[in-house]
This record gives C-alpha cells, sequence and structure tokens, in this order.
C-alpha cells in the first residue's frame, strides 16, 4: 500500500460517514467522562462508584451525594426514572442527571449518572444575555420611531379636545344653552382624554427599559392590540388588513413587548413592500394556527416579494435593501423568537408577495 493511501481512503469516505463517525466519538467521549454510582436503595450503601464520580462526590459514593440528591429529588431519587439538569454548588458545576433502577448482582440497586453539561448552560446563558443586549439596543434605536407614531395617534384626540373645548365656550355664552348639551360634550371630551391617556400608556409601555418577563399570552389579542397600533400607518398606505385566527389556540409562555417589536417591525416592512403596488391590490393579512404543540403567526403582503440576492442575506446584521435602513430590523426579529424558543423563516407567495413566520412553542415557560 502506498503511503498516504489511508488516509486518502478514509478523506473519500461519504460525509454522512464522517460525521457518523465524528458523533460516534463524541458519545463515547462522553460516556466515558460519565460520572455513575450505584446505590443500594435499601441501606443507602453504594455498590459500585467510577473515578470520574469519586473526584466530584469522594470516594465510595460519600453520604454528601446522597444528601445532595435527596434535597433536589426528594422521593424522587428512589422512585420512578429521573432526567433532570442539577447544579452542584460546591463544585460549581451543572450536571444531567439520570436514575434508574438496576439489577446488581441478583439484587434491586439504583444507577446515578451524572454528565458534566456546564458549557452548554454557560453558552445558552451567553446566547440569552446577547439576545436581551440586542433587544434594549434596538428598542433604544426605535424610541425615535415610536414619537412618531405617538405624535400622529395623539393629533386626533389632541385636536377633537380643542374642538370640543371651544364648543363648550361658546355654548356657555349664550343664556340658552341647556345643561343636557354640555354633559354630552364633556362626555365626549372625556373620551378622548381616556383614548389619548390610553396611547401615552401603551407607547411608554412600549419604550420602557425592563428585564424579559414570560406570561401566558394569547396571540389573537396581541395581533389585534399590534393592529391598532398600526392602524394609522395602514391607513396612509391604503393597505387593507384582515385576520385569520385559528379558534381556541392555546397561550403561549412568552414577553409580550418583545412579541410586539417582532411583529411592528414585520408589518412595517409589509407596509414599505407594498409601496409600488396598486392601491386597490395592497392587502395585509395576519394569521395565526395551532400545529404541533405550537403556534404559527404569519404576516403576509401582496408586494414584490423577496429577491434571490436578498434572500441569502436577509437575516444577516447591517445588512438591509433600504437605502435608510440599518440593517437590524429582521435580525433583532430572529433573534428574539429563537429566545423564545421558536423560529422565523419567510417565503415568497405564489402569486405576489411574501410571508413571513414564526414559531412559538406552547405548554410551560423555557
Amino acid at each position: 500500500m502506498m503511503p498516504g493511501t489511508a488516509a486518502q481512503t478514509s478523506n473519500k469516505r461519504p460525509p454522512f460517514e464522517r460525521r457518523r463517525r465524528a458523533d460516534s466519538a463524541a458519545q463515547l467521549v462522553a460516556l466515558l467522562d460519565t460520572l455513575v454510582c450505584v446505590i443500594e436503595p435499601a441501606t443507602g450503601r453504594c455498590c459500585y462508584s467510577n473515578p470520574a464520580f469519586e473526584a466530584v462526590f469522594g470516594p465510595a459514593g460519600s453520604w454528601g451525594f446522597l444528601e445532595w440528591i435527596e434535597q433536589q429529588l426528594g422521593a424522587a431519587a428512589f422512585d420512578s426514572p429521573v432526567q433532570i439538569d442539577l447544579r452542584h454548588l460546591p463544585a460549581d458545576r451543572w450536571y444531567r442527571l439520570q436514575a434508574q433502577d438496576v439489577d446488581w448482582q441478583g439484587e434491586p440497586a439504583r444507577l446515578f449518572s451524572l454528565t458534566d453539561i456546564s458549557d452548554r448552560v454557560d453558552i445558552e446563558r451567553h446566547r440569552q444575555v446577547n439576545q436581551q443586549r440586542l433587544f434594549f439596543t434596538t428598542r433604544d434605536l426605535s424610541v425615535g420611531e415610536m414619537g412618531s407614531v405617538l405624535a400622529h395617534e395623539l393629533k386626533h384626540p389632541l385636536a377633537t379636545i380643542i374642538n370640543l373645548v371651544n364648543g363648550i365656550e361658546r355654548r356657555l355664552q349664550k343664556p340658552a344653552t341647556q345643561p343636557a348639551e354640555l354633559q354630552q360634550a364633556l362626555a365626549m371630551t372625556r373620551l378622548q382624554a381616556e383614548r389619548a391617556n390610553a396611547i401615552i400608556a401603551r407607547v411608554r409601555e412600549f419604550v420602557r427599559r425592563r428585564e424579559p418577563r414570560r406570561e401566558p399570552l394569547a396571540i389573537g389579542e396581541l395581533l389585534a392590540s399590534v393592529a391598532r397600533l398600526m392602524a394609522l400607518d395602514t391607513a396612509a398606505h391604503h393597505v387593507r388588513v384582515s385576520f385569520a385566527i385559528e379558534p381556541n389556540l392555546p397561550q403561549v409562555p412568552a414577553d409580550r413587548l418583545m412579541l410586539e417589536q417582532v411583529l411592528l417591525n414585520l408589518i412595517k416592512n409589509a407596509i414599505e413592500a407594498m409601496a409600488d403596488a396598486p392601491l386597490q391590490a395592497r392587502f395585509l393579512r395576519l394569521s395565526a394556527d395551532g400545529e404541533a404543540g405550537q403556534v404559527v403567526v404569519s404576516v403576509i403582503d401582496s408586494g414584490a416579494g423577496i429577491g434571490p440576492e436578498a434572500q441569502e442575506r436577509l437575516f444577516n446584521p447591517f445588512y438591509s435593501t433600504k437605502a435608510e435602513g440599518l440593517g437590524i430590523g429582521l435580525a433583532l426579529c430572529r433573534s428574539l423568537i429563537e429566545y423564545h424558543g421558536g423560529t422565523l423563516t419567510f417565503a415568497n407567495n405564489a402569486g405576489s408577495g411574501c410571508a413571513f413566520s414564526f414559531t412559538l412553542p406552547c405548554g410551560e415557560s423555557l
């Protein structure tokens, strides 16, 4: 055999074969690093512990380990099969603990195996911290834009209040003015003032800096709320908005303001994508469906769609198809959706326009 032939043959293996071998090697290394201890449930006696286990918990499975396990799991420590991630404070490490019943030399025993996942936990923690920083940074950049929304939305109720007050003053100058007329005008004034106050409160809550907070959220109500917030923009651009919300959708554990940020970005992009479409052909559809333990939310426009070149770089930070764009909107949206355990995708429609869709897992908070 010529020198180097074996290496050449190895490199010519199909990619899936190389991946399979790499995965097998990784699994073997993880198995060798696993901390293993076998305990007799009736007496608490340690029947076996490997060197990796003893390096952390001491020889022969010291009682410190049993106390830690019972403190974390209670009765489940010697009950049914268990898999849980736990932090061992003395070693300041995270472990994935698995416990199950086994037969040890003819006697019932409990097998505990622990895999160190500290690096994985640190990576996930850093990822979430970076996502939160990106969220707050982009929210600060949105303050100016929301100030413009605030000015637009307040213009109408404030102008109405001024006209009503002027009308009340004129009526007070007339001797024949009836109290009922003033009461009606005052009621309308109060209604407009309450509307203005609600607008201010909504925008203030949007821009207020705070830590993410996941709570059960009804997607249909959220879509309706964001659509109301964007009503002036959609009306100004002659965009007709429709909804397709599946009945009885489950609530999702989510941070409301983060999802509002995502939807506001996607809706604004959809409006801008329809700028060159005929007025009668500007349609925006907001939909939500349940699918395999998750909710799928879509923002669908009737614009020109997304070209091949833009598709490849669409989610890249600082890439924008708009001359004045910062290129962080879609990158932020994807990060916020991934923070919730979902995915953000897009697809051109069969006729015209584009659909951006994101998934949100249902059930317990992540």
